[in-house]
């Protein structure tokens, strides 16, 4: 599916203590599991993060990135491709992300956002969710419940982010109270929702 798999991992991981996208899990990290699954239903993967953690990421998937010159600001790599955070909306949370990588990927329509800590993401919830878009393409977001970070969304909703950047509304809700929704109703699967943000709930995850 001509779909991009929009991956935010610029958060801070205060509570966890280190950053959660490199946490080890059944044998890889999470970012690689989260890359996996993304890969399977969408043309291309983009990773955003912060500027602290882009050498490791870089690292991680793209060896030929090693050694490129430091200022650099994105690479990529086959159908995978890491990129910072907008310089000029730096430390302003998943709203960054989502309009680095769309103002980054504009000829694409649909985006399939999960945030970098969901180990149990859900590939034919996404899937199903972007047929909604195929049915209605009037709506700017299609997500179950309040899970916005697991969601599709349309490009078109560029200008919105940025219009809540400028304006410090710097919530997903901010945003979601600018665009047209749709909520998924008859999705059963909780764990998909599931995401890692302390010490503890990731020693339940090794469980």
């Amino acid at each position: 599916m001509n779909m991009i798999g929009l991956i935010l991992a610029g958060g801070k991981s205060r509570r966890m203590g280190s950053p959660k996208a490199f946490l080890a899990y059944k044998d890889r990290t999470l970012i690689e599991l989260i890359v996996s699954e993304l890969l399977s239903i969408c043309s291309q993967v983009m990773i955003v993060t912060n500027r602290e953690l882009f050498e490791q990421m870089n690292t991680l998937f793209l060896p030929m990135a090693k050694n490129a010159q430091k200022e650099q600001s994105s690479f990529s790599c086959d159908r995978v491709s890491v990129i910072c955070d907008d310089e000029k909306y730096q430390n302003m949370g998943p709203l960054t992300g989502l309009f680095t990588g769309i103002s980054n990927t504009r000829e694409h329509s649909l985006y399939a956002v999960v945030a970098c800590d969901m180990p149990f993401l859900s590939t034919s919830l996404f899937l199903d969710m972007a047929l909604e878009f195929v049915q209605d393409s009037s709506y700017d977001v299609i997500m179950v419940d309040n899970q916005p970070l697991h969601a599709i969304y349309h490009q078109r909703i560029l200008a919105f982010v940025e219009e809540c950047l400028l304006e410090q509304s710097l919530s997903l809700q901010s945003l979601l109270q600018k665009v047209r929704v749709k909520h998924v109703e008859e999705f059963d699967d909780r764990e998909a929702f599931t995401n890692i943000n302390t010490p503890l709930e990731y020693e339940l995850l090794k469980c």
